[in-house]
């Protein structure tokens, strides 16, 4: 009789021990089978394009500000921290033409935030509101990233014989806008256009005359030597020849000699009838402005 008590106990002990085992292996929804442990979210993994750059963006625009007028080119500067210093800019119509775009240097060690200069030149064809976008392309798929988009204004060029009152540009080296050291980035100067007919040769006239002294004090200088006559200029078929006197073969040097070109060029080819432009010293075009 004695026994019984003690089968009623072990009996419930049992009982016990199975219902707290049922309890452990269909515990709560989301832990492991058994163990009691909640396993981990899997966190999502972020692409290129979705992680920012831990310093800061990569490129960052200074000129031209947002909504800027523009005619005829502008200047582009500002610092960018890009795959081998390259960076790409293009200037978008309303339309989605492609207005202008090119390509330049950043000058500074990689991994930096280094600065860039450079003059964009727009042709005289389009008018109206326009984006300039500036960004790198990816080493990785070659599609365009971290793009700054900057809203411009591209006004109406004048032509210069158009009216007495419009102005005409001239072309100078300037050491503190050439982020990139590029010999031929030349940068533009407006002066009067005068009353002569003779726009292209007048253009000419005032780049010899050499920047004036609000201009030196802005960094704006020539290359072109001291004493250098215009003797002639003729615009043929879209070819601007210019001949100028022997002083010219004075330069001294492989940069100095494309700035010097690139000076003598930009301040033609602003003229819509100019297509290419040939420079000559006393008639002669052979060995001009060679180092």
């Amino acid at each position: 009789m004695q026994r019984f008590p003690f089968l009623r106990l072990a009996s419930f002990l049992l009982l016990l021990l199975s219902l707290l085992s049922c309890g452990e292996r269909s515990g709560p929804q989301g832990k492991e089978a058994g163990t009691g442990i909640t396993p981990a979210k899997q966190q999502p993994v972020k692409t290129e394009a979705d992680a920012p750059p831990a310093d800061g963006p990569n490129i960052v625009v200074e000129l031209p500000t947002r909504g800027q007028k523009v005619s005829g080119g502008f200047v582009l500067k500002g610092e960018a921290r890009t795959f081998e210093n390259t960076v790409s800019y293009r200037v978008v119509g309303e339309g989605g033409e492609r207005v202008a775009e090119g390509n330049l240097m950043a000058v500074g060690d990689a991994g930096t935030m280094n600065p860039f200069t450079t003059e964009v030149a727009l042709p005289g064809k389009y008018a109206g509101r326009a984006t300039l976008e500036v960004f790198q392309y990816s080493a990785r798929d070659g599609r365009p990233i971290d793009v700054v988009k900057i809203p411009i204004a591209v006004r109406d060029q004048p032509p210069a014989a158009a009216t007495g009152g419009a102005t005409i540009r001239v072309f100078f080296a300037n050491s503190s806008m050439n982020g990139n050291g590029d010999c031929r980035n030349v940068f533009s100067v407006e002066r009067p256009r005068g009353a002569s007919p003779a726009v292209a040769e007048h253009a000419l006239r005032e780049l010899l005359a050499g920047p004036s002294s609000s201009d030196r004090e802005a960094g704006y200088a020539t290359e072109l030597p001291r004493g250098v006559e215009l003797l002639g200029i003729r615009i043929t078929n879209g070819v601007a020849v210019a001949n100028f006197s022997r002083q010219l073969r004075s330069s001294a040097g492989a940069c100095r000699a494309e700035a010097i070109r690139a000076q003598i060029e930009r301040t033609l080819f602003q003229f819509p009838s100019v297509q290419s432009v040939v420079i000559q010293v006393e008639g002669n075009e052979e060995e001009v402005l060679e180092p």
